[in-house]
C-alpha cells in the first residue's frame, strides 16, 4: 500500500532484488515492483521458485556482480 511505497522511496543505497518466476508464495509482479520504488534492479529467475537462492548458482553470480559494480561507482 501506500505506507510500503513511501518507505520504499526513502531508500537510499543500492538495492538488487532476486525473484524466481514460479514463486507460488509471493506474486510475482512484487519484485519487479520493489526495484522499482527503490530505484533498484530487478531480476527475474525463470523457473525460480519462493527460495531461488538456494536452487540457482545464477544467483551468487548476480549478488558477486551487483557488488563488483558497487566498486566501480
Amino acid at each position: 500500500g501506500a505506507g510500503a511505497e513511501a518507505v520504499c522511496a526513502q531508500v537510499r543505497c543500492p538495492v538488487l532484488v532476486i525473484s524466481g518466476s514460479m514463486d507460488v508464495c509471493q506474486d510475482p509482479r512484487r519484485g519487479p515492483r520493489l526495484a522499482e520504488l527503490t530505484g533498484g534492479r530487478s531480476v527475474v529467475i525463470e523457473g525460480g521458485g519462493h527460495l531461488v537462492q538456494a536452487a540457482s548458482v545464477k544467483v551468487n553470480l548476480l549478488i558477486r556482480e551487483f557488488l563488483a559494480g558497487l566498486d566501480e561507482n
